[in-house]
C-alpha cells in the first residue's frame, strides 16, 4: 500500500466527514479524547438529526448537544464525570437529561462479540490521532483506554489528526487503513492539550502541602481525576 496516497484520500473537512451519521446512530468518543472540531461539526447537525445517541469517554469541549433544544436530535450518554466538564454538560447531568454509562468500551467487547441487543455496537467512533509516521501508522496520543476497542467494532471511524501527539511505546498505534476518515486541525503543530487545565483552588494547594513531605524520590503516584474542593 502506498500510504501517503491512502491518507492523502481520506483526508476531508469535518463538515464532509460526519455526513455520514445518520439519524438513530450511536456514535462514540473514547476515554481521553477530545475530537472537537468533528464533534462540533457533527454537533452542529442538531437540525438535521434525530435519536443519535453519543457515548463520550470524558467530555471536554463545550458543545450544542449538551443544550435543552437538542434534545430531540442527541442522546447524550457519559462515562465519565471529571472536574473540568464543561458548564453546559455537568448542567445537563444535574437536570438529569442524561443517563450515565458507567462502563467504557473496552468492557462492552464480549457484549458485541456476541451481538447483544441491549449492547449495540456503535455505528461511528470519533477519535483524534497523530499524523501517520513513515510506515502509515497513528499514534494514540497520551491515552489508549478504549480507542482500539472502538476501532475495531465501529462500523466507520473518524480521526481528527493532533500535529502535536506524543508517540509513546507499546501498543498504542493503529495503522491509517483502520480509519475511514481523517480531518486535520488547521494552524500551528504548538502542543494542544486534549483537555483543560483544572484551577488550583486553595483547598488543592493545602492538601498538595500536606502532601508533598509523603513522597521521596522512586514512588508511585496515581492521580485520578475528580474533584477534591467539592
Amino acid at each position: 500500500m502506498d500510504w501517503q496516497k491512502e491518507y492523502e484520500k481520506r483526508l476531508t473537512t469535518a463538515e464532509q466527514a460526519v455526513k455520514v451519521v445518520k439519524s438513530g446512530d450511536h456514535v462514540a468518543i473514547p476515554v481521553y479524547s477530545n475530537p472537537s472540531l468533528i464533534a462540533e461539526a457533527l454537533a452542529n447537525r442538531l437540525n438535521e438529526l434525530r435519536g443519535v445517541t453519543v457515548h463520550i469517554g470524558a467530555a471536554a469541549s463545550d458543545l450544542l448537544w449538551y443544550r435543552p433544544e437538542a434534545a430531540p436530535a442527541f442522546i447524550i450518554e457519559p462515562w465519565y464525570t471529571s472536574p473540568y466538564l464543561p458548564k453546559a454538560i455537568r448542567q445537563m447531568i444535574n437536570e438529569k437529561r442524561s443517563d450515565h454509562r458507567v462502563c467504557p468500551s473496552a468492557l462492552l467487547s464480549k457484549a458485541w462479540d456476541e451481538a447483544r441487543p441491549d449492547s449495540p455496537r456503535p455505528d461511528v467512533a470519533l477519535l483524534d490521532v497523530s499524523p501517520p509516521d513513515h510506515n502509515g501508522f497513528v499514534s494514540l496520543g497520551a491515552g489508549v483506554w478504549d480507542k482500539k476497542e472502538l476501532v475495531k467494532y465501529a462500523r466507520t471511524v473518524i480521526a481528527e489528526v493532533n500535529k502535536s501527539f506524543i508517540r509513546t511505546g507499546g501498543d498504542n498505534f493503529i495503522h491509517l487503513s483502520e480509519i475511514d476518515a481523517f480531518v486535520e486541525i488547521p494552524g500551528s503543530e504548538e502542543f494542544r492539550p486534549p483537555f483543560p487545565a483544572v484551577d488550583v483552588t486553595n483547598t488543592v494547594k493545602k492538601i498538595a502541602a500536606y502532601v508533598a513531605p509523603l513522597i521521596h524520590d522512586g514512588d508511585t503516584i496515581e492521580v485520578g481525576a475528580c474533584s477534591t474542593s467539592e
